[in-house]
This record gives C-alpha cells, sequence and structure tokens, in this order.
C-alpha cells in the first residue's frame, strides 16, 4: 500500500525521513497533530496563580521516574505535583524504587489519575510541565499544556521537530541534569507573561484542525497537479 501511493502523509520530520530512506519514489508531506477542545479553553493564569511544576504520565520504565526524583530532591523549595497510575503490566523495580523515594520528598504530591476534564485544570496552575521520558513521539500532554499556556520542560531528544526550542515554548536541555537550570529560569522568568501567551498562539496557529484541514486540502492538490 505505501508503495503505491502517490503521497504518504506523516506527522513529523522523523517519520518523513523514515519513509523517504524506505520509499524514495513516494512523495511525503507533514501534516502535524491536530488539537480540538469541545468547550472553551480556560482563562490563562497569570504568574501570581501557578504554584507547581507538574508532571503526567502512566508510571512506567519510559517515562524514568528516576530522573524526576534526582531534579526533585536538587530543588527542595519548588513543588511538583505528580499525576499518573500503575500501568497493568507492572513498573519494574526501577520504577517502584524511584516512586517510593518520591513519596518520601516534602515538596511532592501525588495527585492520581486524572479524568480527561481534571487534566487543563491541572496543567493551567503549574509553571511548567516537565517531561522526563526516555524518549517521545509526540505526547498530547504537550498540546494539552501549551493550550492552557503552560510551557514545557524536557529534554532535546523529546522535542519532536525541536518545536519548543525553535518557537521559544519552554526550555530543552541536552541531558536531565540541564531539567534542573531550565525549572528555575522558567519560574522566575521576568517576562512569563509573554512567555505563556506564546504558547497557547503556538497551539491555535499551529494545531488547530481548521489549520491543519486547509494545509491537508492544499497538499492534495499538489498531488492532483503532480508537483
Amino acid at each position: 500500500g505505501l508503495r503505491n501511493a502517490s503521497a504518504i502523509f506523516c506527522q513529523n520530520n522523523y517519520q518523513s525521513d523514515r519513509i523517504r530512506s524506505i520509499f524514495p519514489d513516494v512523495k511525503t508531506f507533514i501534516i502535524h497533530i491536530p488539537y480540538y477542545h469541545k468547550t472553551d479553553l480556560p482563562k490563562i493564569k497569570k504568574h501570581s496563580e501557578r504554584a507547581y511544576i507538574a508532571w503526567i504520565a502512566i508510571f512506567q520504565h519510559q517515562k524514568n521516574l528516576p530522573a524526576l526524583y534526582e531534579i526533585v530532591k536538587k530543588m527542595p523549595d519548588i513543588v511538583f505535583k505528580i499525576a499518573g497510575s500503575n500501568t497493568n503490566s507492572g513498573i519494574g523495580q526501577t520504577t517502584q524504587k524511584a516512586l517510593a523515594r518520591l513519596r518520601k520528598c516534602d515538596n511532592v504530591e501525588f495527585v492520581g489519575y486524572l479524568k480527561r476534564t481534571e487534566v487543563l485544570p491541572f496543567l493551567a496552575q503549574a509553571y511548567a510541565l516537565l517531561n522526563t521520558s526516555h524518549y517521545e513521539g509526540f505526547p498530547c500532554s504537550y498540546l494539552d499544556a501549551l493550550s492552557v499556556g503552560t510551557p514545557i520542560v524536557t529534554v532535546k531528544k523529546n522535542d519532536p521537530d525541536d518545536f519548543i526550542s525553535k518557537n521559544c515554548l519552554g526550555g530543552v536541555s541536552d541531558d536531565y541534569v540541564g531539567q534542573k537550570d531550565l525549572i528555575n529560569q522558567i519560574v522566575h522568568d521576568p517576562n512569563y507573561s509573554q512567555l505563556i501567551e506564546r504558547c497557547r498562539s503556538y497551539v491555535s496557529e499551529n494545531h488547530a484542525p481548521e489549520v491543519l484541514s486547509r494545509q491537508f486540502i492544499k497538499n492534495l492538490e499538489k498531488i492532483d497537479k503532480g508537483n
């Protein structure tokens, strides 16, 4: 099917590069993940209305809770709120140990599993969303955070197409050690109000379904014209 396609639509540069290496004669186009919210997004909260660093994911190896613990213990003056739950398949000894250590930290609060309606309010009150994963595709939590004006802190390998660093939507470090400094920079950023407005604008300008639909139609027209 892919070999006989006139074109293949991908979600990011990584997918596009892989497809081109396998099917060099097939055209590829990139259409980013759409972001749609049934109701109006909540008003963006000011810096004074935010109180913690958010972390949200299921508790499994790839989410790298040991790295989260190392950051937390070095930042006793910053509150971290962890949203998530265990997986059905088990979490492994390394993750279990990290969870046990995190539960003993005075600056950590576990908020449990969040319903879909609870995710945006949780992220809206955070200074930033912290991602410590070993690897990611394009997590939906990124768009959820940006939609409520919450910047993202992660490592370079989890910044798909470098969209966070290129658009100044938070902080990206080469390794997990550097995330501590990025968190401090964002929490104390004198231009925080501009940062949070930029985060929401990015989502509406680049991930709104109507925007992506127009891009999709334009690319379909290119295929029809043989471009």
